[in-house]
């Protein structure tokens, strides 16, 4: 019995959301299993895609994690950028500099409170760990943090 059509949801963020809401965003490489992602003239490629990002505007990075063949990111979007815009122009940008072969489109998920949001940043910290690619999460490299979970977190602005 073949499975059932699945339906494409969009990533557009709906009126009554708070624009300013971190959002958890998972980007994969088109073949799991390559490591396109966890090398370091591709993190710095990166690391400056998403600074460029930054500059303008589109985004505010809290936690950056590059794995072999996805990124996680937890990162605030303004409503005005778009969230499939930003990534879009991020990923544009790294190809630009690297031969990269995405997987079309992403997941994203708005973190609504700072329980969700310290959740997210423990599953996305311990990522390398489960992978058994390290055994703490401050062994792996690929990592950039912009603004921890704290008291308040989701009021508290970087």
């Amino acid at each position: 019995m073949p499975l059932p059509e699945r339906e494409w949801l969009g990533h557009a963020r709906p009126a009554w959301v708070d624009g300013d809401d971190p959002i958890f965003l998972t980007i994969c490489g088109r073949s799991r299993g390559i490591n396109q992602f966890a090398r370091p003239d591709v993190w710095e490629v990166m690391l400056r895609a998403s600074a460029r990002l930054q500059v303008r505007a589109l985004w505010t990075p809290l936690l950056f994690v590059a794995m072999p063949d996805h990124l996680h990111l937890i990162a605030r979007i303004p409503s005005r950028a778009g969230i499939s815009t930003v990534v879009r122009s991020f990923k544009h940008d790294i190809s630009y500099k690297r031969t990269l072969e995405w997987q079309a489109g992403f997941f994203d998920h708005r973190i609504r409170d700072d329980d969700s949001y310290r959740a997210k940043w423990s599953y996305v910290m311990l990522n390398p760990v489960r992978a058994g690619l390290v055994s703490r999460p401050e062994d792996w490299p690929y990592v950039n943090i912009g603004q921890a979970p704290g008291r308040d977190a989701m009021t508290s602005h970087p």
